[in-house]
């Protein structure tokens, strides 16, 4: 367990932490992730309350401030990077101003609500990946030279986040211990995963998920892009208790498929150092 960085002398006993995620009305499992969090965090006890809400799911982002009385909130939105969703959608969503929003709170005080960076920015993400990893190669006995790791990213034109961040992932996990060759692919953009193998001569290969949830993506696109059965029980078990399926052969290649990454158990630890970054740059 974490400390709480950060903190200082006010500690964050007198605010209210809101975990701000995608959800989808049509797969509830893509809401479990973020729940995991706010539950491990309310364990904790380092915040007066911990909420999530989504964009999709329920409850709502919108009206999820409705009876918060703390005179802080901090929102985290637990998204694998920045972009439209984390500086528009969701403020806009939560009625505020911006980054930070002063308003009259509850019994007439006065409220500040800031919205911190997306979790998955954090600059220790790459190593929780490389150790995942690490993990997957020591477990099989993965030959750095014929290995290959693809973090797989959304990728989208309407908004180059998504790129930026797989692609710095991908790139950070040499320094920080994976001797195999890496890189990102995407599904909505070049180089598409589908077509991972045709890049590289590798026999084996570690798939990682870069999104917060096991949504339609992670649980059904991408497998199926890969060659596999969606359905298959190994990566049907994906999530907290879970963090890799495999090997499957696809192709005359060995094929590792890790869980999304925002189900990793340090991902709670981050969203604290979110918020002491927030404190420290405020």
């Amino acid at each position: 367990m974490a400390e709480a960085p950060g903190a200082g002398k006010r500690g964050w006993s007198d605010a209210t932490l809101l975990l701000a995620g995608h959800g989808s009305r049509l797969n509830k499992a893509s809401s479990r992730a973020t729940r995991l969090v706010a539950d491990d965090l309310n364990e904790r006890a380092l915040f007066g309350e911990v909420r999530a809400a989504f964009l999709r799911d329920e409850p709502p982002l919108r009206g999820a401030l409705q009876g918060v009385e703390t005179p802080i909130v901090y929102v985290v939105p637990y998204f694998a990077c920045r972009g439209h969703m984390t500086a528009q959608v969701i403020p806009a969503k939560l009625g505020l101003e911006g980054p930070i929003t002063d308003r009259v709170g509850g019994e007439g005080g006065r409220q500040r609500i800031l919205v911190c960076d997306p979790v998955g920015d954090h600059p220790r993400v790459p190593d929780i990946v490389a150790g995942r990893v690490r993990q997957v190669m020591a477990d099989h006995r993965l030959v750095p030279e014929r290995t290959r790791v693809v973090i797989v990213g959304h990728g989208t034109d309407r908004d180059t986040e998504s790129e930026r961040r797989t692609r710095e992932v991908a790139l950070a996990l040499r320094d920080h211990g994976v001797e195999a060759s890496a890189e990102a692919a995407f599904i909505e953009q070049e180089p598409l995963v589908d077509l991972w193998a045709e890049r590289s001569p590798a026999t084996d290969a570690i798939m990682v998920p870069y999104f917060m949830s096991l949504g339609y993506h992670v649980a059904d696109d991408i497998p199926a892009r890969l060659g596999l059965n969606p359905d298959d029980p190994g990566l049907a078990r994906l999530g907290r208790e879970w963090p890799a399926a495999g090997p499957y052969e696809v192709s005359g290649r060995r094929l590792w498929y890790t869980r999304a990454v925002g189900y990793e158990p340090e991902m709670a630890d981050l969203v604290v150092e979110t918020v002491a970054a927030m404190d420290r740059s405020g």
